[in-house]
């Protein structure tokens, strides 16, 4: 009895302490819970329309926070929160402390599914959704929010229709568009007519030939004996709904197999370029077959076959030859097609082909040709060449001395006695007596080459007026080759690494004068007789006759004129004293000149020479003329000569050439 009583009792403890422990947990959330909602914020979310309230659901998906009814708690932090309804649209918020209290979200129905098709089955169905192109093809298949529509439905081969379909939310519609096909008609008509006319493999009368038809496309086919079978594709559409078709039949083919030697010629079937080997032919016509090549006979031949005939037709060309005959003046070298064929003339067979006929001879254009022989005629060429010289005055070219400014003029010189009289004042053993006479016209520069004119064969040289000097015998000629390349005449001086070894005496390149011909210059031109000096006899000096050494002299070297003033110390700029009576400056002085002769003290043989070039060989030259150092009357002579091996400071040269 007691034991009992004891556990009773202590049962009793038990669930009072459990009550107790229940009682302050309970107590705590209630607590919590007040604590909760005074620190909590609230947010109030209306949602429209009213078809969407009476379904409306709002669940926090993001953050800390609860809802109750339709409002929204958050214990800080922002919050994501889905809005929805049955048949609407879920929208997503974000509340934040920055939302207002009250929010208000406008759900959008759920859309319906459109899949509408026609019994056309095309895939250039067009599909319209109220009068606006949405798609093109078989079928349409289009999401659309619940409202009345306009589907049109547009196929070329079908009558363009239209229809209101009301679309709900969640709705799936599927349908068939019944099209009617369009009514026309085919209208077939050939030449030749009668033909018959094959429709979608059916047989369906003959040509001039019209059906009745709905829309869609025909394989057409013409059939004529005798010609080739023509087929089409029709297409009957709403845009052309009676459509019209006149076809020409082409005659049957035949094969006109074409070989042919050589190969390389050109094939003409009726006017027509074609290849060798197969060709086909309308059947039953007249057709002119032409092969043609250069240097053979062309074959001609006309060919009528029978439809379907095959025909081998094998073609061997005869070369065709023609006489050329090839003239030239002078005599030069004659090539053809690049080979030598002769000189001056040349007469032969060449084959019927273009020919490049080439003329050409040193120190004259060469000319070049092209010539196609014929055996129905002869190929004349007959050819006068041009010196180089010559072609480029024809053409109206400048002279390349023109444009560096040397002058130079034209004499006619006769014959006279260049050297001295025994009796003659001041004269040396050397000045020999020769009969010389000219039969070339001779062109000299007027004045002494300038050291800027001679700066554009050397650049080295000064670029002054001042008459070049300091320039060897052989610089000199080479400066007369360099002229004559310039302006195309062929080199008067022949040289070898730079040194002249000889002359061409027929050449007419630029060239130093003569002694001869500088003598006649400055004692001969435009007088009766000879003079002594190039001023005359008299041994008194004109005023400003040229730079010698004047009394400017006195002091510096032993011999100078005492009573001559030229106004000059040294050389003085080419043209500063008057010109000759053969219209020649500085010839008597300024500077001493080069002329093309060898010096040799041996006398020449007693006879007349004709365009005299002096001694043939010597290991110096002549120069002529007197200078600005020149102090004695001797000196100033015009047969007074001198030579040197080396270049000098008083020894300058003019140039001339022949006409």
């Amino acid at each position: 009895m007691n034991g009992s009583d004891s556990s009773i009792k202590a049962a009793q403890r038990r669930n009072l302490g459990l009550k107790f422990g229940l009682g302050i947990v309970i107590g705590g959330a209630i607590i919590g819970y007040l604590v909760w909602l005074l620190l909590a914020k609230g947010f109030v979310i209306k949602v429209a329309p009213e078809e969407a309230a009476a379904s409306k659901f709002i669940v926090v998906t993001e953050g800390s926070g609860i809802v109750i009814g339709e409002s929204v708690y958050t214990l800080g932090g922002d919050v994501k929160v889905d809005i929805g309804a049955y048949k609407f649209i879920t929208q997503s918020i974000a509340v934040s402390s920055a939302s207002p209290s009250m929010m208000e979200v406008v759900l959008e129905p759920s859309p319906g599914q459109l899949i509408l098709n026609t019994n056309a089955g095309s895939k250039d169905t067009n599909w319209y959704i109220n009068g606006q192109l949405v798609h093109i093809g078989e079928t349409l298949n289009k999401a659309l929010s619940p409202d009345n529509y306009v589907i049109g439905v547009d196929d070329k081969f079908h009558v363009a229709t239209e229809v209101e379909i009301a679309v709900a939310s969640l709705d799936k519609i599927q349908q068939t568009i019944e099209l009617v096909p369009i009514d026309g008609s085919l209208s077939i008509s050939s030449q030749p007519s009668g033909a018959q006319v094959i429709i979608n493999n059916q047989v369906s009368g003959n040509t001039p030939l019209q059906i009745e038809a709905t829309g869609g496309d025909f394989d057409i086919q013409v059939v004529a004996e005798g010609y080739e079978i023509l087929t089409d594709t029709i297409e009957l559409s709403n845009t052309e709904t009676t459509p019209s078709r006149h076809y020409i039949l082409e005659p049957k083919k035949a094969t006109l197999n074409i070989n042919a030697t050589p190969t390389e010629g050109i094939l003409l079937i009726n006017g027509k370029a074609v290849s060798l080997g197969k060709n086909t032919v309308v059947a039953n016509q007249n057709h002119t077959i032409l092969f043609e090549m250069d240097g053979y006979f062309p074959f001609t031949q006309t060919v009528n076959l029978k439809p379907g005939e095959s025909t081998a037709l094998n073609i061997e060309l005869k070369p065709e030859f023609g006489s050329v005959i090839v003239n030239t003046k002078p005599n030069a070298l004659i090539k053809v097609n690049g080979q030598a064929v002769g000189s001056g003339a040349f007469n032969a067979k060449l084959p019927a082909i273009s020919h490049t006929v080439e003329i050409s001879k040193p120190g004259y254009r060469t000319v070049s040709k092209t010539i196609k022989p014929s055996s129905k005629r002869l190929s004349k060429v007959d050819v006068v060449l041009m010196t180089e010289f010559d072609a480029r005055r024809a053409e109206g070219r400048p002279l390349y001395i023109d444009s560096i400014g040397i002058e130079m003029t034209k004499y006619r010189m006769n014959a006279f006695t260049m050297g001295s009289p025994a009796n003659e004042k001041g004269r040396r053993r050397n000045e020999f007596p020769v009969a010389v006479e000219f039969t070339k016209p001779v062109w000299v520069s007027r004045h002494e080459i300038t050291e800027a004119q001679y700066r554009e064969f050397e650049p080295g040289a000064g670029n002054s007026t001042m008459p070049v000097t300091n320039v060897s015998w052989n610089d000199a000629a080479l400066f007369c080759n360099w002229l004559s390349e310039q302006e195309g005449l062929p080199p008067f001086y022949q040289e070898r690494n730079g040194t002249v070894i000889g002359f061409d005496s027929n050449s007419k390149g630029y060239r130093l004068p003569t002694e001869a011909e500088w003598e006649w210059l400055a004692k001969k031109a435009k007088r009766a007789k000879s003079t002594i000096y190039h001023w005359g006899n008299t041994e008194r000096l004109p005023d400003n006759a040229g730079n010698f050494a004047d009394k400017s002299a006195q002091g510096s070297q032993t011999f100078y004129l005492k009573k001559y003033d030229d106004g000059s110390v040294g050389k003085a700029p080419v043209g500063s004293f008057r010109s000759d009576r053969a219209g020649l400056f500085d010839l008597a002085g300024n500077v001493s000149e080069w002329v093309h002769d060898f010096y040799s003290s041996l006398p020449p043989a007693t006879q007349t020479f004709k365009d005299y070039t002096g001694s043939a060989r010597g290991s110096a030259h002549i120069w002529k003329g007197s200078n600005y150092k020149s102090g004695r009357l001797a000196e100033l002579r015009a047969a007074y000569r001198e030579s040197s091996e080396t270049s000098s400071d008083t020894i300058g040269f003019r140039i001339a050439r022949y006409d």
